[in-house]
């Protein structure tokens, strides 16, 4: 049945237009490096008038990264496509913690707050919630 669900819809978006979505990094940078240099391949090889790249939440936490994600994601000024960032749970825990909340002392990890993560908070690219 599905396979008939499936050969019965298009799966295209409007031309001249592109969508990459990417979700649950974790604070992988190598990841993230990967798919980046992928993008940018596909954008030079299959030109397209507009590119967005949208980034699903759950950047950080969980990776040896965290901080070097959000300072990758920073970087990309230059990029053949637009940023669109949404803020996961990670972010929402790291967030609420910076902001002293009372029921969220710690990150999604479990590990405790630390000036190092409030630099990396700082430097979070805009995020939409």
């Amino acid at each position: 049945m599905s396979a008939n669900i499936a050969s019965a819809r298009s799966f295209a978006g409007p031309k001249a237009k592109r969508l990459y979505a990417i979700g649950d990094v974790h604070g992988r940078l190598d990841l993230v490096n990967d798919l980046l240099g992928r993008i940018e391949d596909d954008i030079s090889s299959r030109p397209v008038e507009t590119a967005v790249v949208v980034f699903l939440g759950d950047l950080i936490d969980r990776g040896p990264e965290s901080a070097g994600v959000i300072e990758r994601l920073q970087s990309l000024q230059h990029f053949p496509a637009r940023m669109l960032f949404l803020l996961g749970n990670h972010e929402e825990f790291l967030l609420r913690a910076l902001a002293g909340s009372p029921a969220s002392r710690k990150t999604g990890s479990g590990s405790a707050v630390t000036p190092a993560r409030k630099a990396m908070a700082s430097r979070f690219p805009r995020c939409r919630r």
